[in-house]
């Protein structure tokens, strides 16, 4: 009989690409995978249309909630 883990685990891979695009702003992609998962089943968010403030904003959320700060 398997037991379901209690917590989960660590963040092992991520994945964090910021673009700027003439005339649209800023783009972020965020992928990234705990040590037990796959990358098809990855934890995956993609904004688009953000000022430098919040580019920056919601890379500081994403790895807030990725890394459990």
């Amino acid at each position: 009989m398997q037991q379901e883990r209690l917590f989960r685990l660590a963040v092992e891979a991520m994945h964090l690409q910021c673009t700027f695009e003439g005339s649209s702003g800023w783009r972020l992609n965020v992928a990234y995978r705990r040590q037990d998962e796959s990358w098809p089943d990855a934890y995956r968010v993609c904004y688009s249309h953000l000022s430098s403030t919040e580019l920056a904003d919601a890379l500081g959320e994403e790895l807030t909630r990725a890394l459990g700060l």
